[in-house]
C-alpha cells in the first residue's frame, strides 16, 4: 500500500476503496487501518503547523507592515522633493519649429502629510531638457547658413522658444543667480531645477573657465547643469577629445564623464564652498557655425 491514502471525502466521510480478488478480510482490514492511522498523523502535524503558524503570524505580518510603511513614508518624502511646475506638452514636437509660449506657471499642490523638501528635477524630465536641447542643434548643424550669423544669445533664444514650447513656461534666459548670469535657467519660485551655459569652444583652458563660471553660479541646492559647447572649427573629434581630457584635468570633476550619446557626456563635480555636495554636469558639444564664417 502507498505510505499517503488513498479515497475521496464526501460530505463527513473519507471513502477508501479496496479491490482484488486476492485480497483477504484481514489484509482489507490492516489497510483501512492503516490508511485511518496515517490520516490520523497527518491532521496531528497539520494541526501543530497551523498553531506555529497563529503563532508567528501577528509578527511576521507587522514587519511587512512596518517595511510598508517605511517604504510609503520615503515615497512621500520623495514626492515632495520632486513637486515643481515643469510639465510636458503632449505630443509636443521633437524638431525645430516655433510652438506657442505659455508662461503660465502652476506649482504643484503640496503633500500635507510629507515633509517640507526643496524641488528637484526628475531624471527623465532632464533627460529630456537635453534631447530638446540636442535635437535643436541638429538642425543648426544640417541648417549652418540659417545661423551662420547669430551670436551666443541669439542662438539661446531658439534654445528658450523650444523649452518653453515643450513646458509651461518655466525657462528664461539671462537670469541672474547666485555670483553671476548664466544662459538657461528653469526655475521654480525661489529654486533652480536646470542651468545651462552656452560657449562656442575657445580651447581646453576655455572649457574649464566655464566650468568654474557655471560653478560660481550654481548654488548648493543646485543639482542638475548643462554645458552646451558650440564647435566651428575643423577637426571636430579631435576637438572633443580635447575636451574630454580637459574635463578630466579638471580639479572639481570627479572621474571620467559617462557617454550618452556621441558627443554628449555625464560628469559628477564637486562644489568648491562643500565638496560632500556634488552636482550633475552635462557637456554637450556641437559642430555649428560660428557668427562671421
Amino acid at each position: 500500500m502507498q505510505n499517503t491514502p488513498q479515497g475521496s471525502v464526501k460530505e463527513n466521510e473519507i471513502l477508501f476503496y479496496q479491490a482484488g480478488a486476492w485480497l483477504t478480510t484481514d489484509e482489507i482490514n490492516r489497510n483501512v487501518e492503516q490508511a485511518a492511522k496515517a490520516i490520523q498523523e497527518s491532521l496531528a502535524r497539520l494541526r501543530n503547523e497551523v498553531t506555529r503558524f497563529e503563532q508567528d503570524l501577528p509578527g511576521v505580518v507587522r514587519v511587512h507592515l512596518d517595511e510598508r510603511r517605511r517604504l510609503a513614508e520615503a515615497d512621500a518624502s520623495t514626492t515632495a522633493g520632486i513637486k515643481y511646475p515643469l510639465k510636458p506638452r503632449q505630443n509636443a514636437p521633437n524638431t525645430y519649429s516655433v510652438p506657442a509660449i505659455r508662461p503660465r506657471v502652476a506649482p504643484a499642490a503640496p503633500i500635507p502629510s510629507a515633509p517640507a523638501a526643496d524641488p528637484t528635477l526628475l531624471e527623465e524630465h532632464y533627460n529630456n531638457i537635453l534631447r530638446i536641447i540636442e535635437n535643436m542643434t541638429l538642425v543648426m548643424e544640417r541648417s549652418p547658413s540659417a545661423f551662420a550669423k547669430m551670436e551666443e544669445e541669439h542662438i539661446r533664444f531658439h534654445y528658450l522658444v523650444q523649452l518653453n514650447g515643450q513646458y509651461d513656461g518655466a525657462a528664461v534666459g539671462e537670469a541672474f543667480n547666485f555670483e553671476g548670469k548664466t544662459d538657461i535657467l528653469v526655475r521654480h519660485q525661489n529654486h533652480n531645477l536646470f542651468i545651462a551655459e552656452c560657449k562656442f569652444w575657445s580651447g581646453p583652458k576655455g572649457l574649464k573657465d566655464t566650468v568654474d563660471q557655471i560653478l560660481r553660479y550654481i548654488t548648493w541646492r543646485d543639482t542638475k547643469t548643462a554645458l552646451i559647447i558650440f564647435v566651428d572649427r575643423k577637426n571636430f573629434t579631435a576637438i572633443v577629445e580635447e575636451a574630454l581630457k580637459a574635463m578630466n584635468e579638471h580639479p572639481q570633476v570627479l572621474g571620467k564623464g559617462k557617454k550618452e550619446s556621441e558627443t554628449r557626456y555625464r560628469y559628477a563635480i564637486k562644489l568648491p564652498t562643500d565638496p560632500d555636495r556634488q552636482i550633475t554636469l552635462t557637456l554637450m558639444l556641437f559642430n555649428v557655425p560660428k557668427s562671421g564664417a
